[in-house]
């Protein structure tokens, strides 16, 4: 009986061993769980991102989207915009204009050059892009150009001073100040680029709301929304949607959200500095910011 009693004590110290060691196995797989949720929210900071100069082969940088010259460009004119929708061509406006500039150019590039231009609407946004190849947004040297919407719309779902259903570069050493009053800033449904311009957004909503990704090189970018800074993607477009911050110095301040990306996000070879009230980042996909970026 003395042997069973030490036998049963033996046993269970065993199992009580056994009981100890999966629950420590528990806690430990616990805590790796939680350190790797909190990795993915943390910001991905490595020396040499390999992919920050892969651009989205979607929309890479291309000879047209350099394009400055005013060769061949058209006067803009009230009486130009009330004829009707903008085709292929280049387009040059300067002085105040209070009608929305609408493009509808099919399968053309549309230019249009801002030589000290102020068109601010009364009704919608100050460009709409109903169709078109590309838009190629031309800040003048030396001049300073502003776009803006209003509060009211009589046309739903293009709420923002540049919507566009067609890609947008925005190019050129001059200073663009865009202002959307109702919600977006800037809203493409293509790929939005800015190459070594001075551009400042505030929106209501979003400053700069691109579906098929962006690549941002400006020279200095300001970027001011109650809600988010700058986003990109769209549920249905799973292999677009990243961002690109590659140059210039950015500074973004957002009541909400400083950068969400539908895709991935990638930052180098810039300053970047986000002010944002809930999330600084939020990528679905992955971060590659170059040390000393941000």
């Amino acid at each position: 009986m003395e042997a069973n009693a030490e036998e049963r004590k033996a046993i269970l110290y065993r199992m009580k061993g056994v009981a100890l060691f999966f629950v420590i196995m528990l806690v430990l797989a616990v805590a790796g769980a939680y350190a790797a949720g909190g990795a993915e929210e943390a910001p991905a900071v490595i020396g040499s991102p390999s992919g920050a100069y892969d651009i989205n082969a979607y929309s890479p940088v291309t000879d047209n989207d350099t394009l400055v010259s005013e060769e061949g460009a058209i006067p803009a004119s009230e009486e130009l915009l009330e004829a009707g929708p903008l085709g292929g061509g280049t387009y040059l406006f300067s002085g105040d204009y209070g009608r929305t500039v609408v493009i509808d150019a099919h399968d053309e590039i549309v230019h249009l050059i801002l030589d000290g231009a102020n068109i601010r609407t009364y009704d919608g946004p100050a460009i709409l892009v109903r169709s078109a190849a590309k838009v190629i947004i031309t800040a003048k040297e030396g001049t300073e150009s502003s776009l803006a919407d209003c509060a009211y719309y009589s046309e739903r779902n293009i709420y923002a001073a540049i919507f566009s259903y067609a890609d947008v570069t925005v190019n050129g050493k001059g200073r663009l100040n865009i202002s959307g009053f109702t919600k977006d800033g800037v809203h493409t449904r293509g790929f939005f680029k800015v190459l070594d311009t001075d551009i400042r957004l505030r929106a209501k909503r979003t400053a700069v709301n691109a579906d098929d990704g962006m690549l941002l090189m400006a020279s200095v970018l300001t970027a001011e929304a109650e809600k988010t800074g700058l986003k990109s993607g769209i549920h249905n477009k799973v292999a677009k949607g990243s961002i690109h911050i590659l140059g210039g110095d950015n500074t973004i301040i957002a009541g909400n959200t400083g950068i969400y990306s539908g895709r991935d996000l990638y930052v180098s070879g810039c300053s970047l500095s986000i002010n944002a009230v809930v999330s600084n980042i939020a990528v679905e996909g992955q971060q590659f910011i170059e040390d000393g970026c941000l």
